[in-house]
């Protein structure tokens, strides 16, 4: 099975199927490839989503994301990047005859729960002194709504 292959792909084996007068035929194999649980693909692209903390969307942090090879792989997230960053290692990604692709990390931020009265007190404060506004305010006029 040839490195890369995608679900649904064929392999044909020269010679290795049913005999008939001629000879032995091709023998035809029809490639179902398994589901990650971990990874996506897209193309020769693997898609991997990675839960980082409020604190690393916040200030930035260097997160470490699963990879194909089981090596794994730093990558940076700036601060402050939105959610749903995608972040590439060129090269990461499926190995093909045609070439190899990249692999895209989406993160995924994971917000606190069961927070003490403490850290929520110390969350409205945060609020009270960054405000944040409507984040929906620009897509609802782009709608026209």
């Amino acid at each position: 099975i040839p490195a890369g292959i995608k679900d649904g792909q064929k392999v044909r084996m020269r010679g290795k199927g049913q005999p008939g007068p001629g000879g032995a035929g091709d023998l035809i194999v029809t490639v179902n490839v398994q589901k990650s649980s971990v990874f996506e693909r897209d193309e020769n692209d693997v898609i991997v989503r990675v839960p980082v903390t409020l604190e690393e969307a916040i200030n930035g942090a260097v997160i470490k994301a699963p990879t194909l090879d089981g090596q794994g792989v730093k990558l940076r997230l700036a601060a402050g990047a939105p959610v749903g960053q995608k972040l590439r290692a060129k090269g990461r990604g499926f190995k093909t005859k045609t070439g190899t692709g990249n692999m895209l990390v989406i993160t995924e931020v994971q917000l606190p729960t069961d927070l003490s009265d403490e850290a929520q007190e110390a969350f409205a404060k945060f609020v009270e002194l960054a405000p944040q506004g409507d984040p929906r305010e620009e897509l609802m006029r782009k709608a026209g709504q």
